[in-house]
């Protein structure tokens, strides 16, 4: 090989991996400036800020999903524990929890990076894909709002790295991966990757060892808090989802994350078929493969890019790992050229991505006439926007509105006790991100319960707040 160019690449390598740092040091920043805002971002913050202030009052998280208020929490007990702690420091703030979703991302990035040097790649690539992570504006997106996911994916990565670096100290790979699933239980593809790994090794003893540590403390955390939460932990748990499944949703989301970074796709994919080649897929391929398999819950109705988190880490996983292998296949085709297209390609796209970046919300941030309008009224407020019952100091009525409505379209469950309440006319407000009259039924709140709120309910005012769009008050 040229001496020249190989300092080339050396060069180009490093330069385009700086650069990209700088961006993502920009990136994080004005991630913690945005989680300042004292606003709702996503219906999913203000569910798990409720349930984290829920345990700072002596409750727990999971209560009988049948009784009023209606309380619904998906998640396992540990995103809950640690936002009733941040609850317990800083107050009832959307800014700690967020800051908790920067650190997580901002470790992904580092994760993918040391990965991907300690399994043969240089760290110009891996610091390089790790900022390419942090560039995207849907990794972006969500990276402003507390969900369970940016915890999830941090340990799970977290426990894969355990895995690669400290493979003889097995439980430390193991409590990671057990904290992860209690986060959020469809984070198997890292240990999941471990296990075949030791399976292909015919390392049995590590093996039994790594995938019992792994479930027996689940299984003691899940009986704890069963225990903990009166028997009601389960149906939260596993009994929440009723929702259909949609290919073509799978497809759409899928499609713009590959339309979103191509190249590192292209790469991951192209690595993994040439192990699968030789039927030598190693544990980067092997994770790839697993989070594209895990990738497929995006296609469960009301989910969307977040649950695609785990799977743009393990493509620049896949991708860093193959960049050398790669490259020297092209160079020794004479094809060098497609090899710098590759990381122009890659680098332009990032670059352009930071630049061109812009909130989704950003003309619908001024929420202090909303919370105005709910301090001068009653306490009864039914609303898919938990995060202004929250910040307005007003109890939470229904937490989780999308659920509570697949549970009564999909397993029959009763609307009555929404329903019956807006007919009645016992809300103060009602306060909805959309108009009544456009409100998409079945979604967050039923047919029928949307018929009781336009023949009930009259529109009072319109606000220009993100997910608290429009209150309704009583008809006289």
């Amino acid at each position: 090989m040229d001496p020249k160019r190989s300092r080339l690449d050396h060069y180009l390598e490093w330069a385009s991996a700086l650069i990209l740092l700088g961006c993502a040091v920009l990136a994080l920043c004005f991630a913690v400036k945005t989680a300042r805002l004292p606003m709702q971002f996503d219906f999913g913050e203000g569910d798990i800020l409720n349930a984290g202030l829920r345990i700072t009052q002596g409750l727990t998280p999971y209560p009988d999903p049948h009784g009023w208020p209606s309380i619904l929490n998906p998640y396992g007990p540990i995103p809950y524990l640690l936002t009733a702690l941040l609850v317990k420091w800083f107050g009832v703030s959307f800014f700690a929890p967020r800051l908790v979703s920067v650190l997580c991302g901002a470790a992904i990035a580092f994760l993918i990076g040391a990965i991907i040097r300690r399994l043969g790649g240089s760290w110009a690539i891996g610091i390089l894909l790790g900022c390419v992570f942090l560039s995207l504006s849907s990794i972006r997106n969500w990276m402003l709002t507390c969900r369970v996911d940016w915890l999830a994916v941090a340990l799970t990565l977290g426990g894969l790295a355990a895995f690669i670096f400290w493979e003889r100290r097995w439980y430390v790979a193991a409590l990671l991966f057990s904290a992860a699933l209690l986060v959020k239980y469809s984070v198997v593809a890292a240990p999941l990757a471990c296990g075949l790994v030791l399976i292909n090794r015919r390392e049995w003893k590590l093996f039994f060892r790594l995938a019992g540590g792994s479930v027996g403390i689940c299984l003691v955390a899940f009986f704890l808090t069963q225990r903990w939460s009166d028997g009601n932990f389960a149906f939260h748990e596993f009994r929440t989802h009723p929702d259909p499944y949609s290919w073509t949703q799978t497809f759409e989301f899928m499609g713009r994350r590959l339309k979103d970074m191509p190249i590192v796709f292209g790469i991951a994919v192209a690595h993994a078929g040439a192990e699968a080649w030789r039927k030598r897929l190693t544990l980067p391929s092997l994770y790839f493969l697993a989070a594209t398999a895990c990738a497929l819950t995006v296609g469960k109705a009301g989910a969307t890019s977040n649950h695609l988190i785990e799977w743009t880490a393990a493509a620049c996983i896949g991708a860093g790992c193959g960049w050398r292998p790669v490259a020297q296949w092209l160079a020794e085709k004479r094809w060098k050229i497609a090899g710098y297209a590759a990381l122009t390609g890659v680098f332009a796209m990032a670059v352009l991505a930071v630049a061109l970046y812009r909130l989704p919300f950003e003309e619908r941030t001024m929420c202090a006439p909303t919370y105005n309008f709910l301090r001068k009224h009653g306490d009864n407020v039914l609303t898919d926007s938990v995060g202004a019952l929250l910040l307005t100091g007003k109890p939470v009525l229904v937490s989780d509105l999308f659920i509570y409505t697949q549970l009564v379209t999909r397993s029959g469950w009763s609307d009555a006790p929404v329903r019956d309440r807006v007919a009645r006319k016992e809300f103060d407000v009602i306060l909805l991100r959309e108009r009544i009259g456009v409100y998409r039924p079945n979604d967050r709140f039923t047919v029928e319960t949307l018929r009781a709120m336009g023949q009930n309910y009259h529109e009072a005012e319109a606000f220009e707040c993100y997910d608290s769009g429009y209150a309704y008050l009583p008809n006289p």
